[in-house]
């Protein structure tokens, strides 16, 4: 299979329209759905393509039509993702962030312009409160409850299987809920630094803390998610350690992409 490269030079540029967010209504209530730029739903055909040609393994053109879709339609979030998983295979982490990144900014846009997402509780808006100090301090009491962690593990396998390859991060994710994932990774940082960036978190939602009482704090929950007797904070066998302490939140993903990356290709 080849590109069709008579579709370069058909009619004008469609236009680049934004990635927005629309509510739907479905029998098990409202959702949120990703609408896609004007210039991309015009494109699904060409995506299938790309698809069809990643399938049979002809990467190059694949990667040359996506490139073209992207000039066409610089928001085409479908492309940058798949782009970014051609990235991946090939071995370039830096290149695999930089696709993934613009997917991510873009919906994070569409996110913000529709109010961003806001978590209700009986009607009443509880988005910041959840992340208060006080929360966090109590959370120990339902993480504890054996019908509370079976449902979350049963219910994250549910969308893993639906979605196929997802990330997911939590203190047993690799050891009780997916103990056979492809790649565990292990972050760990200095109490120090975790402390820090735990007070730039409040700082930035106008909550004030204390940056010695934060790390004192974290050493705490510390032991005790170690020695819960439910879904302890324990590194898996099989899992690659990553300390962060000395680096920025870009290194952490160009390392973490290149694990990945090593995985899929077999290194």
């Amino acid at each position: 299979m080849t590109a069709d490269n008579s579709r370069r030079r058909r009619g004008k540029r469609p236009s680049a329209d934004r990635i927005t967010l629309a509510r739907r209504e479905a029998s098990d209530g409202a959702a949120w759905e990703i609408v896609q730029p004007r210039c991309a739903r015009n494109r699904r055909d060409d995506i299938a393509e790309v698809e069809a040609m990643i399938e049979a393994a002809e990467t190059e053109i694949a990667r040359d039509e996506l490139v073209w879709l992207l000039s066409e339609c610089p928001d085409f979030l479908e492309a940058h993702v798949h782009l970014g998983l051609i990235a991946l295979e090939e071995g370039d982490p830096k290149l695999a962030r930089g696709h993934f990144g613009r997917a991510y900014e873009l919906c994070l846009r569409a996110i913000e312009a529709a109010g961003g997402p806001r978590l209700l509780m009986a009607g009443r808006d509880v988005t910041e409160a959840i992340r208060s100090p006080q929360v966090t301090a109590h959370a120990k009491f339902v993480a504890d409850s054996p019908a509370v962690k079976a449902e979350l593990g049963r219910r994250q396998r549910q969308i893993a299987a639906e979605v196929g390859d997802l990330v997911t991060e939590g203190r047993d994710q690799g050891t009780a809920v997916f103990p056979d994932a492809a790649v565990k990774i292990f972050l760990i940082a200095s109490p120090a630094e975790r402390a820090a960036r735990r007070v730039a978190d409040l700082t930035d939602v106008g909550e004030a803390a204390d940056l010695e009482e934060v790390r004192r704090a974290i050493e705490r929950r510390d032991v005790e998610d170690a020695t819960r007797s439910i879904g302890p904070l324990k590194k898996a066998d099989d899992a690659i350690e990553v300390d962060t302490t000395d680096l920025t939140i870009e290194q952490v993903v160009d390392r973490l992409a290149e694990l990945v990356a090593q995985k899929r290709t077999g290194e």
